[in-house]
């Protein structure tokens, strides 16, 4: 173990860290970005396993994810209507679409 990095029994690092040598500081900071990171991986294949097993539960968080955006464009699009922000192209193109619909 590096001297730099030990602990005492009790969990509490030495005094001695405080002094460390930026070079080293650095060298550890990258340490535990790169040990966040395989961590971080670790729990994304774990995921995509859990996705294959149960597809049900993620096509449902899918679809309820697109029907949030959706609703929140939805309600944006009848807010600037009736207050009447839309300019003139945008309001032919929304008559548009709801005489196709």
């Amino acid at each position: 173990m590096n001297p730099t990095t030990e602990t005492r029994k009790n969990g509490v690092h030495d005094d001695d860290n405080v002094h460390m040598d930026p070079v080293q500081m650095l060298r550890d900071t990258f340490h535990s970005t790169l040990k966040n990171l395989d961590d971080w991986w670790d729990t994304m294949s774990k995921l995509e396993r859990t996705a294959r097993k149960h597809p049900v539960t993620f096509i449902a968080a899918g679809s309820a994810v697109v029907l949030a955006v959706a609703g929140g464009i939805t309600v944006g699009i009848l807010e600037n209507k009736r207050r009447n922000t839309f300019n003139y192209k945008f309001m032919k193109g929304l008559k548009w679409a709801k005489n196709i619909v």
